[in-house]
């Protein structure tokens, strides 16, 4: 009742998407609108997501970032945290699976038929900065091609999700 009564609240839409593989938002006052497929079938277009501070990230916690679109200008995604700062994330280990830290994740949330990433890369997460990527693996423009997020970009927590 409480997530209806917030969305209920919400009042003047201002749409910042990018359509080159993001996973645009309707912005609200202290909630969004999905609009793109990169994190499916975590969230879908039309879902209503409900904002947290983003202090205090954990791996796995789904974020909204603010990125640079290619003509200038930017607009805001949704992401999912893989690595914190100082972690050492690599794709992939022999089953196929992403490693962070020496662990194996098991990634529920791969959209079906996606891998983890057909992208290989090793990286340790610089101080101050994520590594983030969408769940539809196969359309996310993510991490993988723009490198770690400064924690400056990642504006928020998505504490709530709402099916269209």
């Amino acid at each position: 009742m409480l997530f209806v009564l917030v969305i209920a609240a919400l009042a003047g839409s201002l749409s910042l998407a990018l359509r080159h593989g993001f996973a645009p938002l309707n912005v609200f006052h202290r909630g969004v609108v999905a609009e793109g497929t990169a994190m499916e079938n975590t969230i879908g277009p039309g879902d209503r997501l409900v904002l947290a501070s983003a202090d205090g990230l954990r791996r796995g916690d789904i974020v909204i970032e603010r990125v640079s679109a290619p003509h200038g200008g930017s607009g805001d995604i949704v992401t999912r945290v893989i690595g914190l700062p100082g972690d050492h994330v690599s794709c992939c280990n022999t089953q196929g699976r992403l490693v962070v830290n020496g662990h194996a994740l098991h990634e529920t949330y791969l959209y079906p038929g996606n891998v983890p990433s057909t992208q290989k890369f090793d990286v340790t997460v610089p101080a101050g900065r994520y590594w983030l990527m969408g769940d539809h693996r196969s359309v996310a423009d993510d991490s993988r091609g723009r490198g770690p997020v400064p924690q400056s970009a990642v504006l928020s927590r998505v504490a709530e999700i709402g099916r269209a």
